[in-house]
């Protein structure tokens, strides 16, 4: 396979959510080969549904999901507030 054949073969399978490593896995070319053809491009840009598929997501994550990774929060029930010094 040529260079362009492999290229788009990579960014197509890369689209679809699948790890560099299996990519190269299936494709039977180096790591390091599909790790320099997708480096400068996030998951969302190739997705069929479009760049602003990966940003829904985020909104659509549940608040108290959030709460849960952030222990902070969880604690205090809202983000931190900054202390002034100026009282």
């Amino acid at each position: 396979m040529d260079r362009n054949t492999v290229k788009d073969t990579v960014l197509g399978l890369y689209g679809q959510g699948k790890p560099p490593k299996q990519i190269a896995a299936e494709l039977h070319i180096p790591v390091q080969t599909v790790y320099e053809l997708t480096q400068d491009i996030s998951k969302g840009a190739l997705d069929d549904k479009g760049t602003g598929h990966k940003l829904q997501m985020m909104q659509d994550f549940p608040e108290r999901w959030i709460d849960a990774i952030n222990p902070v929060r969880r604690y205090y029930g809202h983000e931190p507030m900054e202390l002034r010094s100026d009282q």
